[in-house]
Parts: C-alpha cells; sequence; structure tokens
C-alpha cells in the first residue's frame, strides 16, 4: 500500500500516518493537526509490536534492568524465535475467540495452569505436568509470592515465559502439540528430528503467548474491548514451504488449542459472572499461581498510579 483510505469520508493518509487529503474542508483547517495518532512500534523475531502509550516513552519493552527474573528481557523471545526460525513461517490458520469476561480475568487464567488438570483433559494428556511440590519448591513459590506483593512490587513490564508447572516435557505417545500426538506439519526450518519438547514464552503478563512445537508454533494473543469483554486471537504457524491439504490439514493443526481456549472461555465467563455476584468473596492464591498474583500487583500499582 502507498496511502491509507478512511472508508468512511475517504481521507487520505500517507503513510507515516500525516492527513494529506481531506476534500471540502473549511480553508482554515489544520492537515497536521488531524493527521493519525503515533504510537510506539518495534520489530522483533518477524512481530511488530505495537504500544499506544501517549508518553514520549513508552514502557520497557526488555524489562527492568533490577528485575530478579532472567526473564525480563527480549532473550527468551530471540531464543525461541531463532530455534524455531519464526521468520521463516507462514500463518496456516487464524480464528478469532470472543471471550464475554474481563480481560484482567482472561489473563489471570492464560498466567496459571493451577486449573489445567481439571479443565484442560487434551492439554495435559499431551504435557507432562506436574503438580506435586517438594518442599524447597513450596518455599520458593511461597517467598515469590509474599516478594511480588510487596509494596513497590510488580514492576515486570517486559518479555518473560510461564511458570514452573510443566518443563517443557511432551508425554510418551506425543511429539507434538495435537490431540492424538502424531505430527500435524512438516519439521519446522532448523528443527532435524522429534524432541519430543514444547517451548513457549509470553509478553508482558501474557497478553500475548507463543507456545512452540517441532512442526508449529501456536501464537495467542488478547485485547481487552471493554470491562465485560475480550477479544482472543490464535495463529497457527507452519513452515512457509508446507502446502495445505498435502503437509497439513488445518483442522488437524487448530484442533487441541482450539479446544482448549473454549474450556477456558466457558471458565473465564462464568468466572466474570461470579465476581459481579453479590456473594463473591476474594480468596487465596496456591502455591501454582505466583504469576497472576504478581500481575494483580502490577495492575494495582499502575491503578494507584494512574
Amino acid at each position: 500500500a502507498q496511502v491509507f483510505r478512511c472508508p468512511y469520508h475517504a481521507w487520505l493518509y500517507d503513510l507515516d500516518g500525516s492527513l494529506i487529503d481531506a476534500y471540502d474542508m473549511p480553508d482554515d483547517f489544520d492537515m497536521a493537526a488531524n493527521s493519525l495518532i503515533d504510537c510506539h512500534l518495534r520489530v522483533e523475531q518477524g512481530h511488530i509490536f505495537l504500544n499506544f502509550s501517549r508518553s514520549a516513552e513508552p514502557p520497557s519493552f526488555d524489562g527492568h534492568a533490577d528485575s530478579s527474573s532472567a526473564s525480563a528481557s527480549t532473550e527468551r523471545l530471540n531464543w525461541i524465535g531463532n530455534k524455531y526460525s519464526f521468520e521463516d513461517l507462514k500463518i496456516a490458520a487464524r480464528h478469532s475467540y470472543p471471550i464475554r469476561g474481563n480481560w484482567k480475568l482472561v489473563l489471570e487464567n492464560f498466567l496459571e495452569c493451577y486449573h489445567c488438570g481439571p479443565s484442560h483433559q487434551n492439554l495435559i494428556k499431551s504435557m507432562n505436568y506436574d503438580y506435586t511440590l517438594t518442599d524447597a519448591q513450596k518455599q520458593r513459590r511461597s517467598g515469590n509470592i509474599g516478594h511480588w506483593l510487596e509494596e513497590g512490587s510488580g514492576d515486570y513490564h517486559g518479555m518473560g515465559y510461564g511458570g514452573d508447572t510443566h518443563n517443557g516435557e511432551l508425554n510418551p505417545g506425543f511429539v507434538t502439540g495435537s490431540v492424538d500426538g502424531k505430527p500435524v506439519a512438516p519439521l519446522l526450518p532448523g528443527i532435524t528430528d522429534w524432541s519430543h519438547h514444547t517451548d513457549w514464552a509470553s509478553t508482558h503478563h501474557s497478553a500475548g503467548y507463543w507456545q512452540c512445537y517441532d512442526d508449529h508454533i501456536v501464537l495467542i494473543r488478547f485485547t481487552p474491548r471493554g470491562p465485560g469483554f475480550t477479544d482472543g486471537e490464535i495463529s497457527w504457524l507452519v513452515h512457509a514451504d508446507a502446502e495445505e491439504g498435502k503437509d497439513y490439514e488445518v483442522e488437524r493443526l487448530m484442533a487441541l488449542f482450539d479446544i482448549t481456549i473454549l474450556e477456558d472461555t466457558w471458565v473465564i465467563e462464568n468466572n466474570h459472572a461470579g465476581v459481579k455476584s453479590s456473594g463473591y468473596r476474594s480468596g487465596r492464591f496456591s502455591m501454582h499461581e505466583g504469576p497472576p498474583s504478581n500481575f494483580i500487583a502490577w495492575y494495582m500499582k499502575e491503578v494507584i498510579k494512574a
């Protein structure tokens, strides 16, 4: 495209957002003052990241230098992007999932897998989830949750990856993230054999999430649309040379995470209704829910700052 044209009144904008044509406007109409609003942009691993903050500098993309978490940087994204050759993939399928729930409840859900056992039977058949905690793990997680909820915590803004409920190992008989465990597409560029493993990364508090298998990538993102509505979107990425109908079937490719997000949607929408109930009472986090508690601490700090 060389220009943007508004479909409503046909105003014309340059690629930098400058208004270059607005017909039949008064002589004193200021074209520059009516240009598109600037936003912050960054390109990493073939992905375009936008931030609509009005401040001169957006929140740190790489995380805070004083963060104790090694995941608070782009290192994780770059590592999996290089390993799975993100820039050599294509989108084989994309689907939207409207969720009648507040965006914070959506993110809380995707920040923990304490619910995965009861809610996602197909997902836990594929991955080696371990809900048993050693005494050392319990002590560490209790300390982390306490630290995250202290005043002044919740500073994490960067790239990260999920908690350690599962270590990325796939269950016996599974080579990828599919309902039956069998391949759904050709191996990705740079992957020479089945590793029986999955890697993952996420943006700030899982508003964007990558689940990486040897033959495909699942990219999930969430967009708040209002107090009671959130857009979910999943894209499935495969080798750029793979051909639909020959190398992969879209239905099989989508199946596992299509099932999973529909199950999550049911949970989130019921949770949203419960939170609105006059009988709602907040509860305690489990040892598996450090990331949601960190998210809440960050959110409350941002509200207080505002």
